[in-house]
C-alpha cells in the first residue's frame, strides 16, 4: 500500500514536473518568437529609415543639380546677353566710324570737285562765270523780295505804318 502511494506521489511529481517543464519551454519558445519579431521590426524599421534617408539623398542631389543647372543656364544666357550687347555696341561704333570716314571722304571729294570746277571755270572764261554769277544774283533777288513780303506782313499785322518806328 505504501509503495503503491509513494508511486503514485513520484508518478504525480513527475507528471508535475513534466507540465512544468512542457509550461518553461514554451513560455521560453514564446519569449524567443517574441525576441525575433522585435529583432524583425527593428531591422524593418532600420532598412526602412535608411531607405528614407537615401531617397532624400538623391532628392537633395538632384535639386543641386537641377539648380546649378539652372544657374548654368542663367550665366550663360546672361553672358549671351552681355555678349550680343557687346557686339551691338561694336557694330554701332564701327558704323558711325565708317559714317565719320564716308563723310570725310565726301568732304575731300566735295573739296576736290570745287577745286576742279573753279579750274573748268576759269579755262572756259567768263562765259561760264557771268552765268553763274547771273543766277546767284537771281537766287538773291528772289531772298530780298520774300524778305520784304515777311515784312511788310509783320507791320501790317502790328498796324504800323512804314513811316513810324517801332
Amino acid at each position: 500500500m505504501r509503495e503503491k502511494r509513494r508511486e503514485e506521489r513520484e508518478r504525480e511529481h513527475r507528471e508535475r514536473e513534466k507540465k512544468e517543464k512542457q509550461k518553461r519551454e514554451r513560455g521560453e519558445k514564446r519569449e524567443r518568437e517574441r525576441r525575433k519579431r522585435e529583432r524583425n521590426m527593428r531591422e524593418r524599421r532600420r532598412e526602412t529609415e535608411e531607405r528614407v534617408r537615401e531617397r532624400e539623398r538623391e532628392r537633395e542631389k538632384k535639386d543641386r543639380e537641377r539648380k546649378e543647372g539652372e544657374n548654368r543656364e542663367k550665366q550663360e544666357r546672361e553672358r549671351g546677353e552681355k555678349r550680343k550687347e557687346g557686339e551691338r555696341r561694336e557694330r554701332k561704333k564701327r558704323e558711325r566710324e565708317r559714317k565719320r570716314e564716308g563723310k570725310k571722304r565726301g568732304r575731300e571729294r566735295d573739296r576736290e570737285k570745287r577745286k576742279r570746277g573753279k579750274k573748268v571755270e576759269r579755262e572756259q572764261g567768263a562765259e561760264k562765270g557771268e552765268r553763274n554769277r547771273w543766277k546767284r544774283g537771281r537766287e538773291r533777288e528772289g531772298e530780298r523780295e520774300r524778305k520784304g513780303i515777311m515784312e511788310r506782313e509783320k507791320r501790317s499785322e502790328r498796324k504800323i505804318d512804314k513811316g513810324q518806328k517801332i
